[in-house]
């Protein structure tokens, strides 16, 4: 179990680094922060590993400053932050705390939001404020929302056009499409003309009809065969002088960027000469080495990922088709490897693969590691469920996540313990 109420500032850090529940469990069986400074830059710092998949956590951060008891000493100094922010992630998550402080009842909180809508770090991609205003006055909050984007629009910023569909989206969810339809229908001012006009170019196709769902980013194309050739002939010579000592023919960057493209077409065979590039000096090349043979079953794989750093993603990778009896004990005997974010996010989503892929085996470990270690609420999320799925999710952790970071982690721990 989790000591939650003895958390340590740096396990209070990580806790918050990571949306783990524990920390704020922790402020609320001790009232004690562990370390405030923390807490105020979390709070400032949008923490998510992909803030375009997960979002921000000002809830959560909101949460933990109220169990804090700094709720009103914070108000002012964060919303004063707000216009400060220089990424689009930090702004989003501070216009998200503004809203928590506006429904405190925090005269200033509105104002903070109007004057943010025209700062957004990047307008082709989102409004930060808008969902907020919204949330907060409704009909009225989309004119004040409008009004700010018309008036980018008139002055010709175009960046507004491009990012419209995302917080427009989010208006229709919030208020229904027809209410936003009427809205626009009626408007009164040019800046809120300049907006309907806009909108009404966005959701249709040249032919009328409605878009479809996003079909996401378009594959790359497979390689033709004269290049797939040239590119394994080069880098099939950087490993014969790299086995040999010599100088390469290629530098760090454009090999791994040949072995990159070499993995949109993947060999279903080993070629020991290619494997000399697992001491390679550069972690790049070594990842993308990894990637290349990650589907290849042979045992000359098993025996480099099992002689090499085992908790790395790089040899965990090359597992994940070559398991044998007694290698899932040794995987999660080799997991308590320090590694940097990246590298711990490339090792959370192998260790998923494993469990999918290796059913038969026990995995606890390893899915509690991913719970406590990735950077991405994602991977978080998918170990929980697995757990519980499998029917071996400790009650700590049922206990623990339903106070999760990520609404999506809370709502499968609360299904599954009742919390």
């Amino acid at each position: 179990m989790v000591p939650w109420a003895t958390l340590t500032p740096t396990q209070f850090r990580v806790a918050l680094d990571r949306g783990l529940g524990r920390a704020l469990l922790h402020l609320r069986e001790t009232g004690v922060v562990p370390d405030e400074d923390a807490l105020f830059a979390a709070c400032n710092r949008c923490q998510t590993h992909d803030w375009a998949l997960e979002g921000h956590r000002a809830p959560w951060l909101w949460l933990l400053v109220v169990a804090a008891g700094r709720a009103r000493a914070w108000a002012g100094p964060l919303l004063a932050a707000l216009p400060e922010a220089t990424t689009l992630p930090d702004m989003d998550q501070r216009a998200g705390l503004a809203l928590c402080i506006a429904r405190m009842g925090h005269p200033g909180a509105t104002p903070a939001l109007r004057a943010v809508l025209s700062h957004s770090p990047d307008p082709s991609e989102t409004v930060p404020g808008a969902r907020e205003l919204i949330a907060l006055h409704v009909v009225a909050g989309l004119r004040m929302v409008g009004e700010a984007v018309g008036t980018a629009l008139l002055a010709g910023d175009d960046r507004h056009r491009l990012g419209m569909g995302t917080w427009m989206m989010d208006a229709e969810d919030q208020l229904g499409a027809a209410t936003v339809a009427a809205v626009l229908a009626e408007a009164a001012t040019p800046a809120l003309r300049a907006v309907a006009e806009a909108w009404a170019d966005d959701p249709a196709d040249p032919d009328g009809g409605a878009l479809g769902p996003d079909p996401g980013p378009t594959p790359p194309a497979p390689l033709g065969p004269a290049e797939h050739q040239s590119l394994w002939a080069r880098v099939l010579a950087c490993a014969d002088a790299h086995a040999r000592g010599a100088p390469l023919p290629m530098d760090d960057a454009a090999l791994a960027r040949a072995l990159a493209r070499l993995c949109r077409q993947p060999p279903v065979a080993v070629s020991p000469l290619m494997l000399a590039l697992d001491t390679h000096p550069c972690p790049r090349v070594r990842r993308q080495l990894s990637r290349l043979y990650a589907g290849v079953r042979d045992p000359l794989l098993r025996a480099l990922a099992l002689a090499g750093t085992l908790g790395h993603p790089d040899a965990l990778r090359w597992m994940v088709a070559n398991l044998q009896p007694g290698d899932a004990a040794r995987i999660q005997g080799a997991l308590g490897l320090a590694l940097a974010a990246e590298a711990r996010h490339d090792q959370c989503g192998v260790l998923l693969r494993l469990h999918e892929a290796w059913p038969g085996e026990s995995w606890d470990r390893a899915l509690l590691h991913v719970y406590d270690q990735a950077p991405s609420s994602l991977h978080r999320e998918e170990a929980v469920i697995r757990l519980i799925d499998d029917g071996r999710a400790p009650v700590w952790l049922g206990t623990e996540a339903a106070w999760d970071a990520h609404p999506d982690v809370a709502a499968a721990a609360r299904a599954a313990f009742g919390a």
